[in-house]
């Protein structure tokens, strides 16, 4: 959506080969528009508190800062969070 924004005026989404809607950026992300998407990587180093405890209080935060936030994927292996 970035590119579109910097490069075009108006832009089109096709769903399965026919167009779906047709607007500027502006005018689609009012319409169709969902909000925010949060996207956390967490890093362990050497001497820090756990992964697991900085997990948890990562989760905290977001809870207490995004009470409408949703946890959508938690791929813990890799550290990886993202929020709705």
């Amino acid at each position: 959506m970035e590119e579109c924004e910097a490069l075009c005026t108006r832009m089109a989404v096709m769903v399965n080969g026919r167009f779906q809607c047709l607007g500027s950026t502006q005018h689609l992300k009012a319409k169709f528009g969902e909000g925010f998407s949060l996207i956390i990587k967490l890093h362990a180093r050497a001497g820090e508190q756990s992964i697991e405890d900085k997990t948890l209080a990562l989760m905290d935060y977001v809870d207490a800062t995004f009470p409408a936030s949703q946890l959508k994927a938690c791929q813990v292996f890799s550290c990886l969070f993202i929020y709705l």
